[in-house]
C-alpha cells in the first residue's frame, strides 16, 4: 500500500493544538520548510501510525485523530481513528465504498470473510482494533495495515545512526529476530545481509558508496584494534564493528574512526540495501537527509535513493531544509510546510499545481521558491 493522504490533529481547540490537514503524498516526496515548521513532527505522525498498526498493543499516547487514505493497487483504503485520554472514541475502515469495520469505544462490528457478514466484537478501549483484531482467515484486510506498518523504516540522518553502537556476538546466546526498525543496530543488519546475500549484498553497498564519492575495496566486520573489554571474563566475546577498506588507504577504517558524514551514509545504505533485498519496505522516512555531508555527496545520495526506490513499490519520504538538496530534487516531489500557530499547511503539485507551474516559468533555482516565499504570495 502507498500512503496517499493523511490528516492528523491533537488537542483541538486547546493551547497545545497541532493540526496537519490533508497532507497528500506521492511515491517520492521531499518535505521542505523552515525550522520549527513541523517536518520532523510530520514524520513522527506517520511513524506513529505505522506503530499503531504493527506493534502497539495498547495506546502509548493520550490524544490523537487520524484520517488516512491508502492506494492499494487502485483500491482506495480509508482508515480513521480518534482517541482521547488514552481511550479510543471512534475507529473505521473502508475499502472503496464498502465499510469493513466500525468501532465506537469498546465495541463495534467487523466483516468476517468466511461468514460473509458483519459480526460484533468487543475490545478494550485503550487498544486499536486494526491491530488487536488481526485474523488472516476472518479479517484478511487487516493484514494490509499490519504489513504497511511493519514494513515502514525511519532513519534520522542527523543522528549517529549507530556509529557508537557495536555488536557483541555471544555463541551461547539464543538468537533473536532482527528488528529493522531499530536503525541504530547497523552492525547486526550488515552481518545479516552478509550471511543471507553474501558478495551480492556487499558489492551493492560498495557500489552505492562509490556513487556518492566514497571509493571502497572492501567492507566487513571485525574487532576494532582500539577497543578491548577488560576484564575479558565478563563476556564470552569481543565487540564487533563495521570496517571499510578505502582504495587510497592501506589499512581498514573502523566505524568508530570514520567521519560522521561518511558513517551516516554507510549506515543508511547498509540498512536500505538489506531492506530492499530481504523484503521491500513499504515506506522509508528519512529526516534531515544529507546532514553532515558536503554538497556533492548529499545531492548524490538523494538522487541515488530516488533511483533505488523508483524501481520498487517502496514509498520514499524525506525531509530537509538544505538548499543544495532542494535544488537537486525536482519540484514535483516537493511538499512545502508552513506553520501558523498549531496549523500546518502544505503546498505540493497535487494541491497547488498552478503555483508550481508559474514558478518554473521564472527560471529561478528551486530553492528560490522556498526562500522568497513565492508560494505564499500566490494565495
Amino acid at each position: 500500500m502507498l500512503l496517499k493522504r493523511i490528516s492528523y490533529s491533537e488537542y483541538k481547540n486547546d493551547s497545545k493544538e497541532w493540526v496537519l490537514p490533508n497532507f497528500t503524498l506521492g511515491e517520492i516526496n521531499l518535505i521542505v520548510g523552515k525550522n520549527a515548521t513541523g517536518k520532523t513532527r510530520t514524520l513522527n505522525v506517520i511513524r506513529g501510525l505505522a506503530d499503531l498498526f504493527s506493534e502497539v498493543d495498547t495506546l502509548r499516547w493520550n490524544e490523537g485523530e487520524y484520517d488516512v487514505e491508502f492506494d492499494n493497487k487502485d483500491e482506495l483504503v480509508s482508515y480513521t481513528l480518534e482517541y482521547h485520554h488514552g481511550r479510543v472514541i471512534r475507529e473505521t475502515i473502508k475499502i472503496d465504498d464498502k465499510e469493513y469495520m466500525v468501532r465506537d469505544r469498546d465495541s463495534g462490528s467487523i466483516f468476517a470473510h468466511d461468514l460473509k457478514k458483519e459480526i460484533r466484537f468487543q475490545t478494550q478501549a485503550n487498544r486499536v482494533a486494526a491491530f488487536a483484531k488481526r485474523d488472516e482467515i476472518q479479517h484478511p484486510f487487516l493484514e494490509l495495515f499490519y504489513s504497511w506498518g511493519k514494513g515502514l523504516r525511519r532513519y534520522d540522518f542527523g543522528s549517529s545512526l549507530g556509529k557508537e553502537l557495536l555488536m557483541l556476538k555471544v555463541v551461547d546466546n539464543t538468537a533473536t529476530e532482527l528488528n529493522l526498525k531499530e536503525a541504530q543496530k547497523v552492525v547486526e543488519v550488515f552481518e545479516k545481509g552478509r550471511e543471507q546475500f553474501g558478495k551480492e549484498y556487499i558489492d551493492a553497498v560498495i557500489s552505492d558508496m562509490a556513487v556518492i564519492g566514497y571509493q571502497l575495496n572492501d567492507l566487513g566486520i571485525d574487532t576494532p584494534p582500539e577497543i578491548k573489554i577488560v576484564p575479558q571474563n565478563i563476556v564470552s566475546g569481543q565487540p564487533l564493528a563495521i570496517y571499510a577498506q578505502e582504495t587510497d588507504r592501506t589499512t581498514e577504517t573502523f566505524q568508530v574512526s570514520m567521519s560522521q558524514g561518511m558513517f551516516r551514509a554507510l549506515s543508511i545504505l547498509i540498512q536500505i540495501n538489506y531492506s530492499l533485498q530481504a523484503s521491500e519496505p513499504s515506506c522509508l522516512l528519512i529526516d534531515d537527509i544529507g546532514e553532515g555531508l558536503d554538497f556533492e555527496r548529499s545531492t548524490s545520495l538523494v538522487k541515488l535513493l530516488v533511483e533505488k526506490v523508483r524501481r520498487t513499490s517502496t514509498q520514499l519520504i524525506m525531509a530537509t531544509n538544505d538548499r543544495f538538496i532542494m535544488n537537486s530534487v525536482p519540484l514535483e516531489y516537493w511538499i512545502i510546510l508552513e506553520r501558523k500557530g498549531g496549523l500546518i499547511k502544505n503546498y505540493n503539485y497535487r494541491n497547488s499545481k498552478e503555483m508550481f507551474d508559474r514558478f518554473e516559468l521564472t527560471g529561478l533555482n528551486n530553492f528560490d521558491l522556498f526562500s522568497s516565499d513565492f508560494y505564499l504570495k500566490q494565495e
